[in-house]
């Protein structure tokens, strides 16, 4: 394998993101290249299966097989220089990500993030082989990645009010939260008890914001084709 891939620092990566790699590397080995790219680690994600990059591949109707036979007539067993290359600069721009959305991790969602935002990486050419658009992948990787943990802002320069009514129950939970000190005010009470809300159902609100991805790329999709439509 080539030192790119062994020279790997993964003490950030989850369980899921080395797993991912892992599976890039025994999937290279298997093919005899000698070169760890882009397209193996597309591969990698994909089997993994459970990550958040594994279902974004999966809704855009990708298997396994098509994109292990993709990626075997694209690669050769000769290493490449610039499969390296390409290689290093996806884990740079994934950690560079997740440095960015302040998160104490690597998931497999940053790495297919930085597959997708390298125009020459080689794991683009195998999803526009297979007739998946990656910025409709991209789109809906960056409204999940909103909901990964510690990277909720309630409060900003300028906070986002919301005004609502709340039953007896609700009221004294928050009070409760202030009283015992845990947090300040009500304000600040209940918008740590929505962060909790979230953060308890997260996989259902990854589940939901996939869905809005989808509609709004769909929206897209319609408003591009009324304009053709008028515009003939």
């Amino acid at each position: 394998m080539s030192p790119s891939a062994a020279s790997v620092t993964t003490d950030r990566f989850t369980p899921r993101a080395k797993r991912a790699v892992q599976l890039a590397e025994e999937d290279a080995k298997r093919l005899g290249h000698a070169t760890l790219g882009t397209h193996h680690l597309l591969l990698g994600l994909l089997r993994e299966g459970e990550g958040i990059a594994a279902g974004a591949l999966i809704r855009q109707g990708l298997s396994v097989e098509a994109v292990r036979a993709a990626v075997t007539k694209m690669a050769t067993p000769v290493a490449s220089e610039e499969d390296g290359r390409a290689w290093e600069r996806a884990i740079a721009h994934a950690q560079q990500a997740s440095q960015n959305l302040g998160h104490s991790y690597l998931g497999t969602e940053h790495l297919l993030l930085a597959l997708l935002d390298d125009e020459s990486s080689a794991a683009l050419v195998v999803l526009r082989g297979l007739a998946v658009d990656p910025g409709a992948v991209a789109a809906e990787l960056r409204v999940v990645m909103s909901l990964a943990p510690g990277t909720y802002v309630i409060r900003g320069p300028k906070d986002n009010v919301v005004t609502c009514r709340v039953d007896d129950a609700a009221l004294n939970a928050i009070d409760a939260l202030i009283e015992a000190g845990i947090r300040s005010t009500r304000s600040d009470a209940a918008a740590w008890l929505i962060q909790s809300g979230i953060e308890a159902n997260r996989e259902f609100f990854v589940q939901v914001y996939s869905t809005v991805a989808e509609i709004r790329r769909l929206r897209e999709r319609a408003q591009a084709l009324a304009r053709q439509h008028q515009d003939a």
